[in-house]
């Protein structure tokens, strides 16, 4: 049913899910998120990065783009997962003007101060 769940992904613009072998034991999880077509959805698309594991060249989400999913995810639910996330990636290190910016955009400002303990 892979086929159909991958099928129906983009047609619904979601998530799909799978797994990619890496040794004869170990398997890696991936997430395929299809691009929503909003003006942020593109801009994060533009901005992932390269990254190579096991041998295998993929793309992944940037820093920024990733707190501000999170921010997104749990401005509603106020996930305890989703927001400690946000505050651990926050504690590395981010670019702070384009996060504030995009999270005025997306509506989810107060969020990322409360994040900031400010």
């Amino acid at each position: 049913e892979k086929p159909r769940e991958a099928s129906l992904c983009f047609e619904l613009r979601g998530i799909f899910r799978y797994h990619v072998p890496t040794d004869g034991t170990d398997s890696m999880k991936n997430e395929l998120d299809v691009v929503r077509d909003i003006l942020y959805r593109r801009v994060e698309f533009d901005r992932r990065v390269a990254v190579t594991i096991a041998g295998f060249r993929t793309y992944i989400t940037s820093k920024e783009d990733l707190i501000l999913s999170k921010l997104v995810w749990a401005k509603d639910s106020r996930s305890e997962l989703q927001l400690r996330d946000v505050k651990n990636l926050l504690a590395t290190g981010y670019n702070r003007e384009y996060t504030e910016t995009w999270a005025e955009k997306l509506t989810v400002a107060e969020l990322l101060k409360e994040c900031l303990g400010k």
